[in-house]
């Protein structure tokens, strides 16, 4: 009788055909539905209309020889106009923006796993680097930063003898 009057209770046609479907099935409809809600516009306003690439940044390739630092990273569709790299007190700031171009409007889009957005990166910088002649350049979508470091902070080899 009292079975009805509580909502979290009452058998409805989705839950009784839910009942029904294989456990895996319904496990992934469950995981759909909690990543899709959790990509709203409502649930980070923050990242509103950005999806995904409101929340990841492009992944960089750190290297280091005797002379320079270089950073190397994956920048897809971004162009030159759309990048800002900056060093300031030891830090580097790579800001850019990938826009979204669709020539087509008559089209309808069933997926779209392409990313929009802005983004930002910044790594910490050892003591020792020379950020005024610092030079970036943007080759297919490849983003090169090199830091040159300071005659003092390079590294001379001296090859050690060992005494037995």
């Amino acid at each position: 009788m009292f079975g009805n009057l509580i909502p979290w209770s009452r058998k409805t046609e989705e839950t009784q055909k839910n009942e029904t479907e294989h456990p895996l099935t319904a496990l992934h409809r469950e995981i759909d539905h909690l990543f899709n809600g959790f990509m709203r516009d409502d649930f980070f306003p923050e990242f509103a209309g950005k999806g995904w690439a409101g929340l990841t940044a492009p992944s960089f390739d750190v290297s280091e020889n005797d002379k320079t630092i270089e950073f190397t990273g994956d920048l897809p569709g971004v162009e030159e106009k759309d990048l800002d790299i900056s060093v300031q007190n030891n830090v580097l700031t790579i800001k850019g923006e990938k826009k979204e171009e669709r020539e087509d409007k008559s089209k309808e889009y069933h997926v779209s796993e392409r990313h929009y957005g802005s983004f930002q990166r910044s790594f910490t910088l050892p003591d020792g680097i020379d950020p005024e002649h610092t030079v970036a350049s943007l080759k297919k979508g490849v983003l090169k930063v090199t830091i040159p470091k300071i005659e003092s902070a390079q590294t001379q080899r001296k090859k050690i003898e060992i005494k037995t």
